[in-house]
C-alpha cells in the first residue's frame, strides 16, 4: 500500500497517463479547448496545484490535480475533497451540438472489502445548454482487489449557440467531490483523480433558436 506522503507527492503530470490524439485531430474537432483554471477555494485543488493544457490548437485538454487524494491510515484521515473547475470553449460561428468527453486516470487502494472510492460531478455551460449530469463513479474493492491505476469515462450533452463574434466563448464549469468510504477505524486505503483529459467529439451544426442566427456562417 502506498503512503499517503508518497501517494500526496507524485506530480500529476509525471502520473498522467494521456490519452495521444491523432495527428489529423485539428482539423476534425472545431470546438476548441483555450484554457482552464480552478474556480472558488476549492479543498481538492489549493493555489499551485492545478494544470491545464492544451493540444493541436485547443483540439484536445488535459487538466491535472497534484493533491486531489483522499486516504485512511494511520498517519490520518481525510476523506472528502472538492474540486470546481473551468474551461473555456471556443465555438465556431453558427449553433451546435456536441459531446464533451471526460476521461479522468487516477490510483485507487480499497483493498479491503466495504471500501470503495466516489466521484461525483455537476457540469453546467455558462450560456448553453447541456445534457443530464452523468452517474457518479464508483471505484469497489470487488472491481479492483488490488491497488492499481484506473481510468473511467463521463460524457455530457452540450449545445450553444454563436450568433456573433462576441459569443463565440462559453464557459463549462466542472464542480466535483470525491469521497473515500473507509467505514472502519482501522481501514487503510486512498483515492485520487491525477487528470482529467478533455475533448469536444462528434459536433455539428444544429437548427438555430434564435431567428437571428444562422444556422451555418
Amino acid at each position: 500500500m502506498k503512503t499517503t506522503a508518497a501517494l500526496l507527492s507524485l506530480p500529476a503530470l509525471a502520473l498522467a497517463a494521456s490519452i495521444s490524439p491523432r495527428q489529423d485531430e485539428g482539423d476534425n474537432f472545431p470546438i476548441k479547448i483555450t484554457a482552464g483554471k480552478v474556480i472558488g477555494n476549492p479543498n481538492g485543488c489549493p493555489a499551485g496545484s492545478f494544470g491545464f493544457g492544451n493540444f493541436n490548437f485547443g483540439a484536445g485538454a488535459q487538466s491535472t490535480f497534484d493533491k486531489y487524494a483522499v486516504y485512511s491510515n494511520l498517519q490520518g484521515v481525510q476523506r472528502e475533497l472538492s474540486c470546481d473547475f473551468e474551461l473555456t470553449l471556443d465555438f465556431p460561428l453558427g449553433c451546435w451540438a456536441g459531446t464533451l468527453e471526460m476521461i479522468y486516470h487516477g490510483d485507487i487502494g480499497v483493498e479491503q472489502p466495504g471500501l470503495f472510492g466516489n466521484f461525483h460531478a455537476d457540469y453546467t455551460l455558462e450560456k448553453a445548454t447541456t445534457g443530464p449530469n452523468p452517474a457518479d463513479l464508483r471505484l469497489t474493492h470487488d472491481e479492483y482487489p488490488k491497488e492499481t491505476n484506473y481510468t473511467r469515462f463521463h460524457a455530457i450533452d452540450i449545445g450553444a449557440e454563436a450568433c456573433n463574434a462576441n459569443e463565440r466563448e462559453f464557459k463549462f464549469r466542472t464542480n466535483s467531490r470525491i469521497f473515500l468510504n473507509a467505514p472502519g477505524p482501522d481501514d487503510v486505503g486512498y483515492f485520487s483523480v491525477f487528470d482529467a483529459h478533455v475533448q469536444v467529439r462528434n459536433a455539428v451544426r444544429v437548427p438555430c433558436k434564435r431567428a437571428n442566427c444562422p444556422a451555418a456562417l
